[in-house]
Formats: C-alpha cells, structure tokens, sequence
C-alpha cells in the first residue's frame, strides 16, 4: 500500500471519527435502566410522556429506552411497578445531560453536537436503576365474634308445632 492510500484512509477515518459526536459514539440512541423491587416478580408498565405504553415486564428487569423525544428534547417515561397486595408506586425516569457531550468541546465541535442532538445521545437518565420497596395494603377487618347464644339473647327459644 503507497503513502498516498494510507494518508487517505487515517483522513476518512478521522473525518468518521469527528462527524459523529462523542456521546453517540460512546453511548448511542437507547439506555439501560435496570428496574427491581422489593418483593421481586412485581408488573412494571413504563408510559412516555404522552401516556402511551412503551413496555411491561416483571421485575428484576433491564429495559432499553429510547433518550429523546423530537429532535432536541430528553425522552421522559414514568414506571408504574405494582404487585397484588402492596401499593403501587409510579417512578419518573428523567433525563440529564449525558457528560460524553462534554467531547464534542474538544473533538467533536458543533458537527458532534449536532449529531448527539439528532441521535439523542445528548441524554442519559438521571438514575440508571429504580428499586423501589412495595409497601403491603393493610386492611382493617374485625375480628369474628361469636354469635349469641338464645340465652344470651334473651329470646325465648323457638318451639316447633307438629
């Protein structure tokens, strides 16, 4: 191979390198959210912003979830974990800026930039795992009494005629 098709291929492949952004590279379109409660094999529903259902599962589970919504803006979801006899608990998962952005200052300029707004890698959730405790639901029920005699009643006993 001469000179002149190495020189050429360390260009391509250094202008792949800076087109793309730095949090795309690193951490790409979706993130890992790993979701577990206490107890464990509860019903997770997660909802985007707009209320629709992206996905169920049983817990302990690691979803992948897209990091925007539109062209710039964080993507928001919130988990519903629920299991019969404890009280469901509905978690926000936000977003916060994913700090591989930070290289776009150094490497990748405003191409980078541009490029983690359009993927979304920009984003990142603010917590990477939700482990909620499942409070019990507690119902107040009385305790059986036993039923009266007819003496205690103070009721003439019933007399059969035959």
């Amino acid at each position: 191979m001469n000179t002149h098709s190495l020189s050429l291929h360390a260009v391509v492949v250094a202008i792949s390198f800076l087109s793309g952004g730095c949090a795309s590279i690193v951490s790409g379109r979706t993130a890992t959210v790993k979701i577990d409660s206490n107890p464990p094999d509860a019903q997770v529903v997660i909802h985007d912003k707009h209320g629709n259902e992206v996905l169920t599962t049983h817990t302990p589970a690691s979803v992948e979830l897209r990091r925007k919504e539109g062209w710039v803006w964080p993507a928001k979801y919130t988990a519903t974990i629920d299991k019969p006899g404890y009280q469901p608990q509905t978690i926000p998962i936000h977003s916060t800026l994913n700090p591989w952005v930070l290289g776009n200052v150094v490497f990748g300029g405003p191409i980078g930039l541009v490029v983690d707004s359009a993927t979304g890698a920009g984003w990142k959730p603010k917590v990477a795992s939700i482990e909620p405790n499942l409070e019990p639901i507690y119902t107040a029920q009385q305790p059986e009494l036993p039923s009266p005699s007819a003496e205690e009643q103070d009721v003439e006993p019933a007399t059969a005629v035959y």
